[in-house]
């Protein structure tokens, strides 16, 4: 749908069915994420999160990326990557709640600069 210009784009379910995640951050690459039902407005904190404080993800409490799709209820969290061993994460939204499914050991930084050359 076209919008007239200088109308706000208002943003539509883009997880799940009827949530909206939105990814926020403050200038560096690393982001944060929070959940919104747009069907009754209720926010609920991101898989490993205490209120927005996100909480260790093997690595670090930062994210560097999130895969989700309207059509499903599959999240994946990449977490900034370090020194240390950092893990990818996959948990379903099932009745309200986040499920860990499975984890995924990324290589290490240095793996990942060898790799650009």
């Amino acid at each position: 749908m076209l919008r007239p210009k200088g109308e706000p784009q208002r943003p539509g379910p883009n997880f799940a069915g009827h949530y909206i995640i939105m990814e926020f951050g403050w200038g560096s690459p690393c982001i944060l994420m929070a959940m919104v039902d747009a069907k009754t407005g209720q926010i609920y904190n991101s898989p490993m999160a205490d209120g927005l404080q996100m909480s260790w993800l093997d690595g670090g409490p930062w994210l560097s990326g999130l895969e989700f799709r309207v059509d499903s209820n599959l999240m994946i969290m990449r977490p900034c990557a370090n020194d240390d061993a950092v893990y990818d994460h996959y948990f379903l939204w099932q009745n309200n709640r986040w499920k860990l499914i499975r984890k995924i050991k990324q290589a290490p930084v240095s793996d990942h600069a060898s790799q650009r050359r």
